[in-house]
């Protein structure tokens, strides 16, 4: 006769491999049923910085994403519900060179890698630093053309132009005793 705890100890081992067959089982079937990647023969990337986590996350598919920095997550960024889930990492140059992405993204971030980078034949796209619409539209080209994903940024660009044109109709509306206030944070 066994006792309680060791019945117990044997029920735990016989579900801890069944579970373990099932996961493997379903892994494999889903294997076969999955559908074709649609980002199969995109460039993947990594992310040096804050900024470059934006463009990533608003213009890449998420199989496209290796890695984006801590920073993805944090409360003021715009795509931290895109980021969620995704692999994060400090953006060490030890860190991009184990990862081997096709590209690495970036604005200001990880400046002294950018040699070594070079040696390893690893494609980095560098956005510009400015505010203006003109500098924005040319960032999300350039990380776009990194991506290969040229229509994704064309589409949010007509977005933002006919979003932008909205808001100064909208302006012409508003009488001269009701002037704009806006705060940029």
């Amino acid at each position: 006769m066994i006792d309680a705890a060791t019945y117990m100890m044997n029920i735990l081992r016989l579900s801890v491999a069944a579970l373990l067959l099932l996961s493997s089982v379903f892994s494999l079937s889903q294997a076969q049923d999955k559908p074709q990647n649609k980002s199969q023969n995109k460039p993947k990337a990594v992310s040096l910085d804050y900024c470059a986590d934006q463009f990533i996350l608003s213009l890449a598919d998420r199989d496209q994403i290796m890695a984006l920095t801590t920073d993805a997550v944090v409360n003021h960024s715009f795509f931290r519900d895109r980021a969620r889930g995704l692999p994060l990492f400090t953006a060490v140059l030890e860190d991009v060179l184990h990862k081997a992405p096709d590209v690495v993204i970036r604005t200001w971030g990880g400046f002294k890698m950018l040699p070594v980078l070079k040696k390893a034949n690893i494609p980095v796209a560098t956005a510009k630093y400015g505010t203006d619409d003109k500098t924005l539209y040319q960032n999300m080209r350039l990380v776009a053309a990194a991506l290969d994903q040229e229509q994704r940024a064309e589409q949010q660009i007509r977005d933002h132009q006919r979003r932008m044109a909205a808001v100064k109709f909208r302006a012409t509306q508003v009488s001269r005793s009701q002037p704009i206030r806006v705060l940029y944070i």
